[in-house]
């Protein structure tokens, strides 16, 4: 795999796939979303982890469970084996073939190859830190946690609401590489067309 710091310098721009991209039969959040998103030219998979009641770790972005499993259900509050017999709906609601992964499968699926961005695993960090550090993929992962009061207002000058903020002109950025920061961004809400 590619060093982070050398992909940047030869991309200058990396791309992030929210959940993997999801269409026609293909649920956001599974190896096959990730799949297509890796082959339409992300670099970066961002995914959302949940436990199971008994303490399995899975991919899905709890609380949509009524937009991809067609069910007002709490996933955290099942155990895995009933989990692993679900099926994620497309976006007609049509039951697909697709369960929900694992993150072990997940991690199988990708050591060794691209950047994983977790997300939701702020009640289960050192879980996640322990699967990581065993699939030796410590320099594959962000992380992104809860936030609190004190590290929004780290951030807060990092808001912009256009971009002629001073923060997105080249200027900037050029500063925070000089120092050896990498930046990671969000279109705002609304913006994807």
């Amino acid at each position: 795999m590619e060093e982070l710091r050398t992909l940047i310098k030869r991309k200058k721009v990396l791309i992030a796939a929210h959940r993997g991209v999801a269409g026609a039969n293909i649920p956001c959040n599974t190896i096959p979303a990730f799949e297509i998103a890796l082959q339409s030219g992300a670099d970066i998979l961002e995914m959302d982890l949940f436990k199971t009641l008994d303490g399995e770790i899975f991919i899905f972005h709890t609380g949509k469970e009524p937009f991809l499993l067609d069910r007002h259900i709490d996933l955290t509050r099942m155990t895995a084996e009933k989990v692993r017999k679900l099926r994620l709906v497309n976006v007609d609601f049509w039951e697909t073939g697709q369960g929900l992964n694992t993150f072990d499968e997940v991690l199988e699926q990708f050591t060794g190859c691209y950047i994983l961005n977790l997300d939701r695993c702020f009640g289960f960090l050192e879980e996640v830190v322990q699967k990581v550090e065993r699939h030796g993929m410590k320099e594959q992962i962000f992380l992104k946690n809860a936030p609190n009061d004190e590290a929004l207002k780290k951030v807060e000058e990092l808001v912009f609401a256009s971009e002629d903020a001073p923060i997105v002109q080249d200027s900037y950025i050029d500063d925070m590489h000089r120092k050896g920061k990498i930046l990671r961004g969000n279109p705002p809400m609304g913006s994807y067309g």
